[in-house]
């Protein structure tokens, strides 16, 4: 049986020629890498608020009479000075019986006020913006025991018309609180 030997090509370039492209090469990827004073980077724009405290409390079930004027309080902290006017804030109602449940949204009962920290330290710059909600309960005087979902919804870019719409590019942060009504007595 015949068999061949593979052919190997072996480029022999000469030492000087070997070392000036690697010379080059160095030049390139250190020069491509150099970093200046002039640039500018802004870590603090179009981030998303945080939440500071909400009035009243999230975390408990709360009870609720009927016809009460309840106000909400939520106080965000946005790193972006800039967003200061462009905040706005909705709150929705949604009320739950073992019947039906019904939505209303109000978009213009939210007064929002801007701020800027009174110790800066603990919140490096930025704004604290607080919104006040306020809100009538009136829950038609059922006999059955109803649901009260309260969702405030604040956007630093506004909304778009629609309850859960908001701009391109908006951070968005919502607060729920849950009440529970007392059911009407017979007369």
């Amino acid at each position: 049986m015949w068999t061949r030997e593979p052919s190997i090509a072996i480029s022999k370039r000469p030492e000087p020629l070997r070392c000036r492209i690697g010379l080059l090469c160095l030049a390139l990827l250190v020069s491509s890498c150099v970093v200046t004073d002039e640039i500018e980077f802004h870590d603090k724009i179009n981030m998303p608020p945080q939440l500071v405290w909400t009035e009243p409390v999230t975390d408990v079930l709360h009870m609720v009479d009927d016809d009460t004027r309840q106000t909400f309080t939520v106080q965000v902290w946005d790193p972006d000075e800039k967003d200061a006017d462009s905040y706005e804030g909705m709150i929705t109602i949604i009320e739950e019986s073992n019947v039906v449940q019904t939505r209303k949204t109000s978009d213009g009962s939210c007064i929002v006020k801007v701020d800027t920290p009174s110790d800066p330290s603990e919140y490096d710059g930025g704004i604290l913006v607080t919104f006040d909600c306020s809100v009538d309960f009136s829950l038609n005087a059922t006999p059955v025991e109803t649901t009260l979902i309260v969702e405030v919804d604040v956007s630093d870019r506004g909304f778009l018309g629609f309850p859960d719409e908001v701009a391109r590019g908006a951070n968005h942060i919502r607060v729920t609180w849950v009440f529970e009504s007392r059911p009407a007595t017979a007369e």
